[in-house]
């Protein structure tokens, strides 16, 4: 990959879906460059920009592979190689670079899915997905419940006891692991 580096030492692709530079053909130098946010800029003298080429990350790669690229050659780079469209290669990024400690382990999401035959992410909140960030939606949870024939809903009970009447007591433990998640990662953040 072509990349250019500038005097902080920030490099960047020399074309990518965050920014882009026009280089002259006759001295090789940058010209102008555009960063997303910033717009189109012409280079100064006293730019001093190096265009450099490293390896690509060698497809496919798992996230810790991911992760050691962006640390060596930064993460404008690594998310030039993530399949998907420009505009959500930056988020796609984000979520490989800082994983959310909410979000169900896998081990979580096949046994949710063994218990109630669906998938966990069916109950995600919508709202706070947008932020990056992972909230079991009981309330979604309950409103499917009800609508379901194969169990019997007792409207005196709570959600939690008709989960373990319907589901057993594992169901019932792995949703309050489910909705006490965010309370843990609170508490692990005051005691750091």
């Amino acid at each position: 990959m072509k990349t250019i580096v500038n005097a902080k030492g920030v490099r960047r692709p020399e074309y990518g879906c965050q920014a882009g530079f026009r280089i002259n053909d006759k001295t090789g130098l940058v010209h102008e460059y555009f960063i997303r946010g910033q717009g189109w800029k012409r280079a100064q003298k006293s730019d001093k920009f190096v265009r450099e080429e490293i390896p690509d990350l060698a497809k496919p790669f798992t996230h810790d592979q991911f992760r050691a690229y962006a640390n060596q050659y930064g993460v404008e780079c690594a998310q030039e190689f993530l399949e998907c469209c420009d505009m959500m290669k930056p988020h796609q990024a984000n979520e490989i670079m800082t994983p959310d400690p909410r979000k169900p382990s896998a081990a979580e999401q096949q046994d949710f899915k063994e218990l109630f035959s669906e998938s966990v992410f069916k109950f995600q909140d919508a709202l706070t997905s947008m932020f990056h960030y992972w909230s079991f939606d009981i309330l979604k949870f309950d409103l499917w419940m009800h609508s379901q024939s194969f169990f019997v809903y007792d409207e005196s009970k709570s959600c939690r006891d008709n989960v373990v009447t319907n589901f057993g007591p594992k169901a019932a433990t792995l949703l309050d692991a489910l909705l006490n998640r965010d309370t843990a990662v609170e508490a692990v953040a005051v005691e750091a």
